[in-house]
């Protein structure tokens, strides 16, 4: 029986990308042209705004993460953005290198475990310069599984060239604005005709690969190559071992890697019928709403509010396990898509 068409979960809502993830996304902060930092914005202002079509991206606000006691004003002095100015999405590397320059010297200065900057677009242009800290007590957050050694491979390699196009069309959609519908049929489809014929493409290609994709993930050193495996997911046709491991390995040191998992758990936790695996889980899930990284708070989130709207018992667990945490970024975050969830989740978790 073909499963009930949906509309796909997407935690990013009118979300675009998050750079530091968008190795997964062909042709994503690859141009070098200049970038809209302090220094030189000339390119995007001289653009004006609107006169592709396209947002007027612009710099909106700080996502922080980690201060604990040094104060925001310290932490921001010397930030290489400014807010208001325009962005240029189609010139992301000069950005990405001067926010890692800036990160790097954050760390040094604070005598931090871990610092990373990034930032996050959506489709109404509003962008947001995400930073989060890790103190040296708190480096237990930045605990993976070892990355592979090894290399492992699918016996069917085409399937990743049809994925790497489907990606490509519909990231251009996105930038282009017009982005594509996602649905859930029991794999991730869309309404627009090219994206969804290689998404059914997919759906029939894929399943009898599940077992060596999950061996792909396990094995391979590449992360590029495990993301896409962990995004291939998706089209398996969601044996119950793809869900558990896709779960396990929500540790896994690539944040790519960990959104694209998170981001396939958001359709299948509900339909998980052990109680006892809904419960592994959620402490997964937990673990990576600790992780130090917008895009792992995110999905989790998003995650863990689909368990709690379709188990009672699980919703019981979650409370137990992870109420303050939830409450925590909550009340420290500002973007829609992570505030938003983790108040609905408090609200479910309520007796």
């Amino acid at each position: 029986m073909r499963p009930r068409v949906r509309r796909a979960y997407r935690p990013e809502s009118e979300f675009l990308w998050i750079l530091a993830c968008a190795a997964l996304l062909a042709g994503c902060a690859a141009r070098s042209s200049p970038a809209t930092t302090k220094p030189a914005r000339e390119t995007a202002e001289k653009a004006g705004p609107g006169s592709s079509g396209r947002p007027d991206f612009r710099w909106k606000g700080v996502e922080l993460f980690g201060r604990r006691d040094i104060s925001r004003e310290a932490i921001l002095k010397d930030m290489p953005v400014e807010m208001g100015a325009p962005v240029d999405m189609q010139a992301t590397n000069a950005v990405l290198q001067a926010l890692t320059s800036w990160c790097r010297d954050l760390k040094e200065q604070h005598a931090l475990a871990f610092a990373e900057c990034s930032f996050v677009a959506y489709a109404d242009g509003r962008v947001y310069l995400t930073v989060d800290l890790v103190h040296p007590d708190e480096a237990y957050r930045l605990a993976y599984r070892p990355r592979p050694a090894g290399s492992a491979a699918v016996s069917e390699p085409g399937v990743f060239e049809l994925l790497g196009k489907l990606q490509s069309l519909t990231h251009q959609m996105l930038i282009d604005g017009r982005p594509a519908s996602e649905i859930w049929a029991g794999f991730l489809d869309y309404r627009e005709p090219a994206p969804h014929e290689m998404a059914v493409e997919l759906s029939k290609r894929v399943p009898p690969l599940a077992d060596e994709l999950l061996e792909v993930l396990d094995g391979e050193r590449d992360d590029r190559k495990r993301g896409q495996a962990a995004w291939l997911l998706y089209y398996s046709g969601n044996p119950p071992r793809a869900i558990r491991e896709a779960a396990a390995h929500l540790d896994d040191p690539s944040s790519l890697v960990r959104n694209n998992l998170s981001r396939y758990l958001i359709n299948v936790v509900g339909e998980i019928p052990d109680a006892q695996v809904r419960r592994s889980v959620v402490d997964a899930l937990l673990v990576q709403l600790g992780r130090p990284s917008m895009s792992d708070r995110n999905k989790s989130l998003f995650a863990l509010l689909e368990l709690a709207r379709a188990h009672e018992d699980t919703r019981r667990y979650i409370a137990e396990k992870g109420e303050p945490l939830i409450a925590s970024v909550r009340d420290t975050s500002i973007l829609a898509n992570v505030r938003g969830p983790a108040e609905e989740l408090l609200d479910l978790l309520e007796p």
